[in-house]
């Protein structure tokens, strides 16, 4: 709950703003890692708002959600936000990008074809307060390679080629020279 509050706001700066929320309990399991990590839910109706109020004052929606923007490092709860991207950058990069081009034809009176646009911020870890902290040990394997193990899990976001990367960028050799085991504690 604390996590949708904190990103229900998105990316934007709204003064007149009030958020609360409430549990319940359910027979349901919690939601996992793939049924909304990040509490993406609250700003889905944040955006459909941002493309009505545009509308209501005749602007484009990128140009609305443009200056409503929030300072990056700041989140609706006063909590530190980071990112390596501030969404105006983001925003920049997209309306530059033709869209329309890549759209194909549409053949058939059933289908409808557009062009969306949303901006969203994603909860990572625990929320405000929270502990947020992570590690990662270093060792040479008896190949010779550097095994960097990483105090993550794996879950499709890539985070294997990432530790991978982000190793021998760090040390200055090849990706190959680097072996990654994520969720491993130092032995």
């Amino acid at each position: 709950l604390h996590t949708s509050l904190e990103n229900a706001q998105g990316p934007y700066g709204f003064e007149a703003v009030a958020l609360s929320g409430r549990m319940v309990f359910t027979n349901n399991g919690n939601a996992g890692a793939f049924r909304g990590f990040g509490a993406v839910q609250a700003q889905f109706a944040v955006e459909c708002q941002i493309e009505r109020l545009a509308a209501l004052v005749d602007m484009s929606s990128a140009c609305f959600r443009s200056i409503n923007l929030r300072p990056v490092a700041e989140g609706p709860l006063g909590q530190v936000a980071t990112g390596a991207q501030h969404p105006a950058r983001v925003l920049d990069a997209i309306t530059a990008y033709p869209l329309h081009s890549r759209l194909p034809e549409v053949s058939e009176a059933r289908y409808v074809r557009g062009v969306g646009l949303s901006l969203i911020t994603k909860g990572e870890g625990f929320v405000k307060g929270g502990p947020n902290a992570g590690g990662l040990s270093m060792s040479l394997a008896p190949t010779g390679k550097i095994v960097v193990a990483i105090g993550a899990v794996e879950m499709g976001q890539g985070a294997t080629a990432v530790g991978a990367e982000a190793a021998a960028k760090a040390l200055g050799v090849a990706q190959t020279d680097i072996i990654v085991q994520l969720g491993l504690s130092r032995d």
